[in-house]
């Protein structure tokens, strides 16, 4: 392991040189606390899955159609798309996917987005291309993914007539000196891929060394005002981007993990679980949201995972969450978020996936409220 030698201040002031090249650097307090925030528990949830759905899956979605709401989620065990009634909780629509023929989708489906019900779009991770299905399971078209864009997609989503792709798995497969696109804009009528923003040159150059899940960026898209948010596991700085060529630098930090220093390695273990532990060891930023009810972003600040954790194969960090409005004013940051990160929103409020711990058939929805 060799320690970064450059101080935080030198490291965080390089980061600004490097992305005011293309981008605008906006001011900022990096390392200063954020006011306390409180989540409130108003609702429990409980939804029955069945024998072959796990208690956490792939892309929860929540759609509306009139006064139904409907909660959607991807099941990677079995490729199937499950669908419930949110409100009554029962399960009314399951889609199968096909590993071969005409509706052939490949062994792994990582990732889908739902945008109703003549067009869902999966990613087949073994064709490196994604398909447009209709409730029914019938392929309607093929897309290709090019080069040099990852295979793991998620979140992806579609707005004015295109579709963006998160292309998270881009810096440590990266050769060479060339940016790295961050994302993919594909123009369903023109059928056009545009490779946009770039990763920060620190992760993907020879010297880099991160484990990988440092590399993977997060991304938050706000359909209304047509931007899109990426967050770096160690930046305290997100890039907001309207792909269209638009691109700023916003201070999005939590001092607890700012004042934290990071490692590098020379060699990359192979075993994923060495991975992990080799990334646990480190506070980072986490999953980045948008709660389009509030208009609150929500930011994920981790602290490191204790060895004594790591060695029962435990990788549940301490996490804290930023949050801030749609104008990036800080509203404050909630401390020792218990649970997961996978989380969508209503109208009720933010709503986190959670388990059964005696009952691993249920899935939990815990409804929290901000409260300051």
């Amino acid at each position: 392991m060799t320690l970064l030698k450059a101080s935080y201040f030198i490291k965080q002031l390089f980061l600004c040189v490097t992305f005011s090249l293309i981008y605008s650097c906006s001011n900022s307090n990096i390392g200063e606390e954020n006011s306390p925030l409180k989540l409130r528990l108003i609702e429990t949830k409980i939804f029955t899955l069945d024998n072959e759905t796990p208690p956490y899956n792939a892309d929860y979605q929540l759609t509306e159609n009139g006064k139904k709401r409907t909660l959607s989620f991807l099941n990677a065990r079995n490729k199937t798309l499950y669908f419930y009634d949110y409100d009554s909780r029962e399960l009314i629509n399951k889609i199968p996917f096909e590993a071969v023929g005409p509706n052939g989708v490949g062994e792994v489906l990582r990732s889908y987005y739902y945008h109703n019900q003549d067009s869902i779009f999966v990613q087949a991770f073994q064709h490196s291309k994604f398909y447009l299905f209709n409730s029914e399971g019938k392929k309607l078209n093929t897309y290709p993914l090019k080069a040099p864009l990852g295979n793991y997609i998620t979140p992806f989503y579609y707005s004015n007539g295109k579709l963006v792709l998160n292309n998270s798995l881009g810096c440590n497969s990266s050769q060479g000196q060339d940016p790295k696109p961050v994302a993919a804009v594909y123009d369903l009528k023109s059928k056009a891929f545009t490779l946009d923003v770039d990763y920060p040159k620190e992760y993907y150059t020879e010297n880099s060394g991160w484990p990988i899940s440092l590399c993977n960026v997060s991304n938050a898209p706000n359909i209304e005002s047509g931007t899109d948010l990426y967050s770096f596991a160690m930046s305290p700085k997100v890039i907001v981007t309207d792909h269209k060529g638009k691109i700023e630098v916003i201070d999005f930090s939590s001092s607890e993990i700012d004042q934290s220093e990071f490692e590098t390695t020379d060699e990359m273990p192979l075993d994923p679980l060495d991975q992990a532990k080799l990334a646990g060891r480190y506070a980072q930023y986490g999953a980045i949201y948008y709660d389009p009810f509030r208009k609150y972003y929500l930011r994920f600040a981790n602290g490191p995972i204790p060895e004594s954790s790591m060695e029962k194969r435990i990788f549940k960090p301490i996490q804290n969450i930023i949050i801030k409005d749609e104008n990036f004013n800080t509203i404050g940051e909630v401390k020792n978020f218990e649970g997961s990160h996978f989380f969508f929103f209503t109208k009720e409020g933010l709503n986190q996936i959670s388990v059964d711990k005696d009952n691993e058939d249920l899935m939990v929805i815990n409804v929290f409220d901000y409260e300051k």
